[in-house]
C-alpha cells in the first residue's frame, strides 16, 4: 500500500512510511514561508495527509 502524489505529467510514488517522512519534513518549511493564500492552502493539503492530526486511516479515504 502506498501513496501517489501526481502534478501535470509527473507522479512521486511513495510508502507510507515514506509519505510520512516526507510530509513531516515539508510542513515546517511550507509553514515558514507562506505568504499568499495559495501557501496557505498548500499547508492546509499537507496537513490533512497527517495521520496523527486527521486520525487513522481517515487520510486519502474518499466515498
Amino acid at each position: 500500500m502506498g501513496n501517489v502524489f501526481g502534478g501535470g505529467e509527473q507522479s512521486l510514488c511513495l510508502s507510507n512510511g515514506g509519505t510520512e517522512a516526507f510530509i513531516d519534513v515539508l510542513m515546517p518549511a511550507v509553514s515558514d514561508l507562506a505568504d499568499d493564500v495559495w501557501d496557505y492552502r498548500f499547508e492546509a493539503l499537507l496537513t490533512r495527509q497527517d495521520q496523527n492530526v486527521m486520525g487513522r486511516g481517515t487520510v486519502g479515504f474518499d466515498l
